[in-house]
């Protein structure tokens, strides 16, 4: 964003876990297939911790699931160490919606893309497309697949 003169406004207006992290996510999914096959199990064991931290996230918050009932999801269903189960809880206690923020942006990123990907077809330039999303700084998703779907797709 530097590099193309994105201004500070616009590098920290939308900062938000979503964008950030989402697009963290983002790219470890893209990296995936290239990654070692141990690398691999590891990526796609923290993938199942952002998705269990949405979803815990929300039921926490909603009372309908207790503190202790995800502590007992995140170590029996997902795989994760009792300290690491212990601070996941404490966080989605002490954080509200930073449990769903990661894993809704990845999505919101995947989707984006393939939406960009349906409308070009055979012209999609996966370097333009990463090129352009990254030059509209961290704006709030939502004016991102705006500019994407209209600036971009319709180049």
């Amino acid at each position: 964003m530097i590099a193309h003169g994105v201004s500070t406004t616009r590098r920290s207006l939308g900062v938000k876990l979503a964008n950030g992290e989402g697009w963290a996510v983002y790219a470890e999914y893209l990296l995936r297939p290239f990654m070692p096959r141990r690398a691999r199990l590891i990526s796609l064991q923290y993938q199942l911790l952002r998705e269990a931290r949405a979803f815990l996230d929300v039921d926490v918050h909603l009372r309908a699931l207790s503190a202790v009932a995800a502590l007992d999801v995140l170590k029996n269903d997902v795989g994760v160490p009792d300290g690491m189960a212990k601070e996941e809880v404490e966080r989605l206690v002490l954080r509200p919606g930073s449990g769903a923020s990661y894993f809704f942006g990845f999505t919101e990123f995947v989707k984006l893309r393939q939406d960009a990907q349906r409308m070009l077809g055979r012209r999609f330039d996966q370097l333009a497309y990463h090129d352009f999303v990254v030059a509209q700084g961290r704006i709030p998703i939502r004016f991102l697949r705006q500019a994407v779907l209209e600036r971009f797709a319709r180049s």
